[in-house]
């Protein structure tokens, strides 16, 4: 996602966001996009779970 593990949660979310514009669906129909997006979301998915 191109944050830090120390980077602060707005930070990361600002950066899922930004990924989450380039890559959604709706946006980009590629399979690459597809596939990106898909990590993209587990990866914040993990971040998430992380910092409850």
């Amino acid at each position: 996602m191109g944050v830090n593990q120390s980077d602060r949660p707005n930070v990361v979310k600002l950066a899922y966001r930004r990924l989450a514009r380039l890559y959604h669906p709706d946006v980009n129909s590629s399979t690459i996009a597809k596939a990106s997006m898909q990590a993209i979301n587990q990866a914040y998915k993990e971040f998430q779970e992380q910092t409850i």
